[in-house]
């Protein structure tokens, strides 16, 4: 839907048309001041209702107040079979006697629905409104009640007729209804003086209808209003010029004096600037779909890779070009053999002899990709293949399942898989929390609106306004993390428009500071453990062993933090997380003291960081992450 600017016209009028369905619900005898026989109690009708719509706009695109005042008619339907018990004499036989009740009643209101509209999200016109309606009986109130012989044939009431009325007229309803109302509703604007408005309302009943029963009258009403805008301050000042000579309207003008700012406070945005070196494990394993033997394309859409030291600094990112990097190390080093052993979640498919050809053919993809894609020599790869791998994850879950369809690499030279290694790398952190700034506005009367944006370089990234412009103008966003995540140079462009339309413009530079951090981290993501298993196999050893030796100080402080996955429960996680970073603490404490390690938690599934809808990203979650913080000598 477009948007159309609508800040000058606040006002809003016209016609607005409903289609009523609605949910009655009711505890109405059958027969007057009479319980013991029946209750009418639900039944469904629908109605239409109209009127007039006007609304006050606050903040343009964002908060309106608006009234309805509707014709509102509000029928009813009952229906009710009664097996009276009773048996008559027809046709040699006795019967039973089945009544059927009918209870008709139409009440037709004149409402009022006070409600406030609110648009959730800038610059898309829908939104959602709440209202309170109060609704009184002004154009009629009737109902019929009757009574009918459903069966046996052959028997009349008393006054020889198969239906009768049992009562009607006027029912005793209380004098005021009360509704709450809650809507979904878009605009469509056909230009800044029209628009169209459909709307989905729920209207839930505060009170009964009648005043000695139970009546309630929910409803789903589904409408239409079309509105023109109505721009009195411009039809206002039109009426006042015309009444002037040309010299003295430009007088008129002339008195509009101009805005100026003034004395701008900003606080700084700090930055903080660290030294890392990281060391990403690649996990050996490359995960099929179902009954599949192609390589997922994740995998070989890497048409550009250059090197290890141009991958990205991102776990998932890396583990995306692990059959690249494979590739590219196999290829230098023709002396290292390669084994890939396909398997198979064992349920894939039936037959135990498919199953093996499933497991051959995904080893003979990875296979042959390698081959063909880096030119590696045939005797440097070994293929296997079995069903089932030899470490299951969990059958339990449906994930187990995704986990299990896979590839697994081995080699019996652990270097072709050694980590990727980013070093002494910048990593700079934003540590400020949100971005305030004030501006004095010199005749800021004559303002009509104030508009501010966020740029980073030429690239807008944030703007807001308003209509509401005092002389000491404050904006204040809370959380600035997303808008300045990188470090970089950040200005704020003020526009204020006053009555005449005439744009004031004025840009000032963010200060941001960038602070050297007094130690350098070195970081670790121990990967992989395998599900449910806090065992530290001998890969990641090896790991451990050629990264604490070559990364700890003797002043370094280290941080072990051990997570998981969302399988399992909760309580569970925390457990086995801690029981991870225990694990590695002890083999930590080979090579440091007991003071240097500043805390060891298990924080289980609370800071998920990888995507857990993907093998892959349930894996890397299956893990511990060392930090060690080295201070610089100065």
């Amino acid at each position: 839907m477009p948007v159309a600017l609508i800040a000058e016209n606040k006002l809003y009028l016209g016609p607005t048309v409903y289609y009523n369905s609605i949910y009655n619900e009711s505890a109405i005898p059958l027969y007057p001041k009479s319980t013991d026989c029946g209750l009418y109690q639900s039944g469904n009708s629908s109605s239409l209702s109209f009127g007039l719509n006007a609304g006050y706009i606050i903040y343009p695109n964002f908060l309106e107040f608006d009234t309805k005042v509707l014709y509102d008619v509000r029928p009813l339907d009952f229906q009710y079979t009664n097996r009276t018990g009773l048996k008559v004499f027809v046709d040699n036989t006795y019967q039973e006697l089945v009544l059927k009740h009918n209870l008709e009643a139409s009440i037709k209101y004149l409402l009022l629905d006070l409600g406030v509209k609110y648009y959730p999200i800038k610059n898309i016109p829908i939104g959602v409104r709440g209202g309170f309606d109060i609704s009184t009986e002004m154009f009629g109130n009737n109902y019929t009640n009757t009574e009918t012989i459903d069966s046996p044939n052959g028997i009349l009431f008393p006054d020889e007729t198969r239906s009768h009325t049992i009562e009607s007229g006027k029912m005793n309803i209380n004098s005021t209804n009360y509704g709450l109302n809650l809507s979904i509703f878009g605009r469509y604007n056909r230009d800044s003086s029209f628009a169209i408005i459909p709307e989905i309302t729920y209207r839930y009943q505060l009170n009964s209808t009648l005043a000695d029963n139970e009546w309630s009258s929910n409803m789903l009403k589904v409408g239409l209003s079309a509105v023109w805008f109505l721009n009195l301050e411009k039809d206002i000042h039109s009426e006042q010029i015309s009444n002037f000579t040309k010299d003295e309207q430009v007088i008129v003008e002339d008195t509009i004096r101009p805005i100026v700012y003034k004395n701008i406070t900003i606080n700084n945005i700090n930055y903080l600037e660290t030294t890392v070196t990281q060391t990403y494990p690649l996990l050996p394993y490359i995960f099929f779909d179902s009954a599949s033997v192609d390589i997922p394309i994740k995998f070989v859409d890497k048409t550009n890779y250059k090197g290890e030291e141009y991958l990205p600094k991102n776990n998932i990112s890396i583990y995306y070009q692990l059959l690249n990097i494979i590739g590219d190390r196999l290829s230098k080093d023709t002396s290292n053999t390669l084994i890939i052993k396909g398997v198979t979640d064992g349920r894939e498919v039936i037959d135990s002899t498919d199953k093996i050809e499933l497991a051959r053919n995904r080893a003979m993809s990875v296979k042959n990709y390698l081959i063909q894609r880096w030119n590696i020599n045939p005797k440097q790869i070994i293929t296997k293949y079995q069903q089932l791998p030899d470490k299951i994850s969990s059958t339990e879950y449906s994930e187990g399942y995704a986990e299990n369809r896979r590839v697994e690499l081995l080699s019996n030279n652990q270097s072709l898989f050694r980590p990727v290694i980013h070093e002494q790398y910048s990593e700079v952190l934003l540590k400020s929390k949100d971005l305030y700034f004030e501006l004095e506005i010199e005749n800021s009367d004559a303002a009509k609106n104030i508009e501010v944006e966020l740029y980073n370089g030429k690239n807008l990234i944030y703007s807001n306004s308003s209509n509401k412009v005092q002389s000491k103008f404050i904006h204040y966003i809370s959380d600035v993390s997303s808008l300045l995540s990188s470090y970089g140079q950040y200005s704020i462009r003020v526009l204020t428009r006053d009555r005449l339309s005439n744009i004031y413009d004025t840009t000032f530079v963010l200060p941001v500071t960038l602070k050297q951090n007094d130690f350098e981290l070195a970081r670790l993501n121990l990967i992989v453990f395998d599900f449910d298993s806090d065992k530290i196999n001998e890969t990641n050893q090896e790991y451990l062993d050629s990264f604490l030796s070559s990364q700890i100080s003797n002043n370094a402080e280290i941080d072990i933090t051990g997570s998981t996955d969302l399988l399992g429960g909760y309580e569970y996680n925390q457990e086995l997380s801690q029981r991870r970073a225990d694990a590695v603490r002890k083999i930590v404490q080979k090579y440091t003291t007991e003071s240097q390690i500043k805390s060891c938690l298990g924080l289980g599934s609370d800071n998920i960081k990888f995507d857990i809808k993907t093998p892959e990203g349930r894996f890397y979650c299956r893990t511990v992450l060392i930090e060690v913080a080295n201070p610089i000598d100065k």
